[in-house]
C-alpha cells in the first residue's frame, strides 16, 4: 500500500516490533515514521487515538526542521518532571499533541516535593471505546528488525 496525505494519515509509515530499550515510550516518532515495540493493532486496541497524537509529533518535527526538534523536547521533558514529577504533563510538545489521546495524564503542578505517580495506559484508556482500525489501513506498516 502506498503512503497517503496527512488528512488521511498520508505519508506516515508505521513501524512495529522495535526492540531497543530507548526511547521509553509505547510509540515514538522520527520524521514521518511512527514506531512501536508492539504491533499497531495491539497499540490501537489500548488507545485508539494514538495515531492522531503521534501524527501531531510528525508535524512538530517538521516545524522544528527535523532533528533539532529533540533539543527542546528534552528540555520540556525536564521542565515537566521538575514541575509535576511526570515527563509529559507539562511538556509543551506532548500537550500540543494531546495528552489524553497520547495516553498521558494531565497532572497538576506540584506545590511541594511529593512525586506524582507515572502515567499508565490503564489510567487513561478504556476497554469500552470502539477501536478505529481505519488509520491502520491508511498508513504503511513496516516491520522493524533489530
Amino acid at each position: 500500500m502506498a503512503p497517503r496525505s496527512s488528512a488521511d494519515h498520508e505519508g506516515l509509515f508505521l513501524g512495529e516490533g522495535y526492540r531497543f530499550g530507548f526511547p521509553v515510550a509505547g510509540a515514538f516518532t522520527v520524521g514521518n515514521v511512527i514506531t512501536t515495540s508492539s504491533t499497531w493493532e495491539q497499540m490501537l486496541s489500548r488507545n485508539p487515538l494514538l495515531i492522531k497524537h503521534e501524527e501531531a509529533h510528525t508535524w512538530q518535527y517538521l516545524y522544528c526542521l527535523g532533528l533539532p526538534y529533540y533539543i527542546p523536547y528534552v528540555i520540556f521533558t525536564g521542565w515537566s518532571v521538575i514541575r509535576t514529577g511526570d515527563r509529559a504533563a507539562r511538556n509543551f510538545f506532548e500537550r500540543q499533541a494531546g495528552l489524553s489521546i497520547g495516553g498521558y495524564v494531565d497532572y497538576p503542578v506540584r506545590a511541594g516535593r511529593g512525586r506524582h505517580p507515572s502515567r499508565t495506559w490503564a489510567t487513561e484508556t478504556s476497554v469500552d471505546r470502539k477501536i478505529d482500525a481505519e488509520p491502520l489501513r491508511r498508513a504503511v506498516a513496516l516491520p522493524c528488525r533489530a
